[in-house]
Order: structure tokens, then sequence, then C-alpha cells
């Protein structure tokens, strides 16, 4: 008799680990050298209540967890909510909606702390973006929002715009109601081209990229290029405050 095999969700969880461990799936450039930005500017003081706009499979909405006591996500897409359901939908303190950034489902000055990463260049109407996540936040409440920077190395269908200059995103954020606090690029000149091999690759071999293409996105994460002319970043993390 032939034994029946079964697979369980955490072979799933062990199986995902190992393929991404021997190739680069999906955007594996940002978790790098992006992500400890972010979570230097969420900070280690005490967040009541937090709130990842435009969370998309949750990469920040993991950081927003660890050290808030409650938090709230929320997406456009209802395949990115599900895909964060299935993997932290059994914590008490997360709450998910689908939505859009230009009308949150919140009242007024509910959250202590937004994220909003890599979304804006993706909506029309930025403006009322902003306008909405001032609106949530409390006063004295900061938020923590991460944009391309142009030249795009790519092109990229889903994004509306480029992306931004600090000088542009910056006028935007103070036209709101914002002050800003403080702001760090990344994303240079190996993060760039491992972005356009990726995508040649992509179209040429139809197979995902061997991880090792990684190792030089490891460097960039722990010695930060000067900016020059030939290594001008493609991504700026802002922290702002509502007054």
């Amino acid at each position: 008799m032939v034994a029946e095999l079964k697979t369980t969700i955490s072979d799933m969880d062990f199986i995902r680990t190992l393929v991404r461990s021997l190739f680069i799936m999906g955007d594996s450039i940002r978790p790098i050298v992006q992500k400890p930005i972010i979570d230097e500017f969420v900070g280690t003081q005490p967040i009541c209540y937090a709130l990842d706009a435009g969370c998309g499979r949750g990469l920040y909405t993991r950081t927003l967890i660890q050290r808030a006591q409650k938090v709230a996500a929320l997406d456009y897409s209802k395949t990115s909510i599900d895909a964060i359901q299935r993997r932290l939908g059994h914590l008490s303190h997360l709450s998910l909606y689908v939505g859009s950034a230009t009308d949150l489902p919140f009242d007024n000055e509910q959250f202590d702390l937004v994220t909003h990463c890599e979304v804006l260049e993706h909506i029309h109407d930025d403006r009322q973006v902003l306008s909405e996540l001032f609106r949530v936040l409390q006063p004295g409440g900061r938020l923590v929002l991460s944009v391309p920077v142009p030249p795009a190395p790519i092109d990229d269908e889903e994004h509306v715009r480029e992306g931004y200059t600090l000088e542009e995103i910056s006028q935007l954020l103070k036209n709101a109601g914002f002050e800003i606090l403080r702001h760090q690029y990344c994303m240079f000149n190996s993060s760039t081209q491992l972005m356009k091999f990726q995508a040649w690759w992509g179209q040429k071999v139809k197979l995902p990229l061997p991880s090792l293409f990684l190792l030089p996105i490891y460097w960039e994460k722990f010695f930060t290029p000067s900016m020059s002319d030939k290594n001008l970043p493609y991504d700026v993390v802002i922290e702002a405050k509502k007054p």
C-alpha cells in the first residue's frame, strides 16, 4: 500500500524559504537596502496605533506589528490583503482593509504613525493622498514615506509617474501641512543595475535569477555609496510630522 503524501503549511513555508534563498523572487532589493532605513525611521519609541497605507503584501506591516500596540493595514488590492490575511491574520492587534489611500476609511486623528512606502507614484491624485494621510494622523504624529527618484532604471506600467525629486516630494508634503524631519537616499548603482539585469533576464531566460546576484546589494547596504552623476539614487525615504 502506498502511503498518501501530504504537504503541510510548515512544509510549504520551508519550500518557499528554500526557493527564496536560491533565487531572486519578486522585489528582493528593497528588503535589503530600504527596509533598514524604514525600520530606523519608524524607531523604537512606543506606538499606540499605526497604519500601513498601501501595504502591498506586508513588508512594512511586519515592522509595525512588532512595534505598535494596534496596527491597521490597507491596500487597494484584495489579492494583497488576502495574502497578508493568510500569513498574519491570526494576530489580534492587526486589522486589514481593502480600500484607497485617496479616501481612507478612518476617522480624523486616529493614528500616531503612518507608513506609505512605494505607493504615491501609483496614484494620480497624490495631493489628495497626502491630505488623507495628514487627516488621519494625530497632532505630533509621524509619516514615514518612500518614493522613487527619477530617472527610473526600468519602465513600470503600474506607475503613473517616474517618481519625485526630493524637492518635489518635500514641497508636496509641506503643502499638505507636514513638517519634514529627515530624509535618506537608497538604491544606488548596484540596485538599479540589478533591476535592469533582472528585467532583461526575465524576458530572455524566463527563469528566476540566482540569488548570488544580490551580493553587490549587500555591499550597498553596509557601505552607502556617495552620490555622483554616475551613481544617483533611485529612492528616497522621508520622515515627516504633523505639527
